[in-house]
């Protein structure tokens, strides 16, 4: 019996190191957070959503939006314990404490996926993800297509290696190949 409590002393040591890894990380994103929600009418190019975070999941935990966007995000932390809404070097809402609701800004400049995760519970265990999509694949904002990036030219392939003729040995120079090149 003794032997399970010393492991269960170790086992809560290290949770407690890796929360202090995780919040001295996360500390070193930047947080954009503007309290309560905006009261100002939204424009057609702002995209808005709702999160709720509830004991180890985001919901929605899959959302969409358009580059070059800018994109609020209202996160309500209806669980008992504290939370965080992160996108590793783009936004972090910081500790959200249950009952509580934080704004995230940001505007994802290119196409692609987005992870969102809580850094307190890890994104292994609690994450969602934003799929950002081109203007020009957007078909309610067909007038703001981007002109197209001209093609990455491959490189060259290497040239073609000379071919090596081996000619049979002849009467008289002891066995000997004689490889001549074209």
């Amino acid at each position: 019996m003794q032997t399970l409590g010393y492991w269960k002393l170790r086992l809560a040591a290290l949770s407690v190191l890796l929360a202090a890894l995780v919040a001295g990380i996360a500390g070193t994103v930047e947080a954009r957070n503007t309290g309560p929600p905006d009261t100002t009418p939204a424009t057609s190019n702002l995209a808005s959503f709702q999160v709720q975070v509830r004991d180890f999941s985001f919901s929605p935990n899959t959302l969409t939006t358009v580059a070059n966007d800018p994109v609020t995000i209202t996160v309500t932390n209806s669980g008992p314990a504290a939370h965080t809404f992160t996108i590793a070097g783009v936004a972090d809402s910081g500790s959200i404490a249950a009952g509580q609701t934080r704004n995230v800004q940001f505007t994802p400049t290119r196409a692609g996926d987005l992870t969102f995760f809580c850094t307190i519970h890890g994104q292994a265990v609690m994450s969602g993800r934003i799929s950002v999509m081109n203007p020009a694949t957007n078909p309610v904002q067909p007038s703001q297509q981007q002109p197209a990036q001209p093609p990455v030219q491959q490189p060259a392939p290497p040239a073609p290696r000379p071919q090596v003729v081996m000619q049979p040995p002849s009467t008289g120079d002891a066995g000997l190949l004689t490889i001549e090149a074209e």
